[in-house]
């Protein structure tokens, strides 16, 4: 058998060696050497960085959903849907309660994603009426004020005095505040608000036995940065005649920005 030129010896090396690589490629996984692996039939569990380009986008066309969860297997966050039929997220803490949840996943089945704020025991800090009419967490307050006005702190002097005071920290940026006033006998009078000495709104004329109120600002900026001690005093005094200046604060609370 005579001996087979070099070149027909070289190709056929060369066919052998591609259909070693081509086996060998068929074997291996589509995902060797990506970080990825296949999670069930339609799954894919990436163990290492997703990089999603500028113009890329992660979808969920049919409902789908991503959770993370830590070191220990403990979730933390859930973004999809919900048994509810909603859609939504939850943040979870490490014992296991909610710590803010944006979703419509109770049984009411709104068609509305709600917000709400719990503790670490789960307690609601901030919640969302369900019908989405407001606050349904917190309470707001609503003070009652005694109208038998004889009984009200009052100053029989010329000199401002102040007849009533609280203190507070600031939460927000603006006070709202309403005080209602009267003088009796003969004198008049005026009334005013301050915060950390600082009036807020405008002076109140007080008249002698006649009922008045007075809004301090539309609501009055408050002084000093958020989480500052706040002072403030309701402060009377006559401006004529003989008697008394009544003032007392009918509701206060802090106001945001806009």
């Amino acid at each position: 058998m005579s001996k087979q030129p070099d070149p027909w010896r070289s190709l056929t090396g060369e066919i052998v060696a591609l259909k070693r690589r081509v086996d060998d490629l068929a074997r291996r996984s589509p995902y060797t050497g990506t970080g990825m692996a296949p999670n069930g039939d339609n799954g894919l569990t990436v163990d290492g960085d997703l990089n999603i380009a500028d113009v890329g986008r992660l979808s969920f066309p049919a409902g789908g959903s991503m959770l993370a969860n830590d070191l220990q297997g403990r979730q933390y966050a859930y973004l999809g849907g919900y048994v509810t039929n909603g859609f939504g997220m939850t943040l979870t803490r490490l014992n296991g309660q909610p710590a803010l949840v944006f979703a419509d996943d109770d049984t009411l089945l709104e068609a509305v994603q709600r917000l709400r704020l719990f503790d670490s025991n789960g307690k609601p800090l901030i919640t969302e009426d369900s019908t989405g009419s407001g606050a349904a967490w917190p309470l707001a307050p609503i003070p009652f004020s005694g109208m038998s006005w004889a009984t009200w702190d009052n100053n029989t002097t010329t000199g401002w005095v102040t007849v009533a005071s609280a203190l507070t920290y600031k939460s927000s940026a603006r006070l709202y505040a309403v005080a209602n006033h009267i003088a009796d006998g003969t004198a008049a009078g005026e009334v005013r608000l301050l915060a950390n000495g600082s009036q807020l709104g405008p002076t109140a004329t007080v008249a002698n036995l006649a009922m008045g109120q007075t809004t301090f600002g539309t609501p009055a900026a408050l002084p000093g940065a958020i989480g500052d001690p706040i002072t403030l005093e309701l402060q009377a005094r006559n401006t004529s005649g003989s008697g008394k200046t009544y003032a007392r604060i009918t509701t206060a609370m802090q106001w945001p920005s806009a």
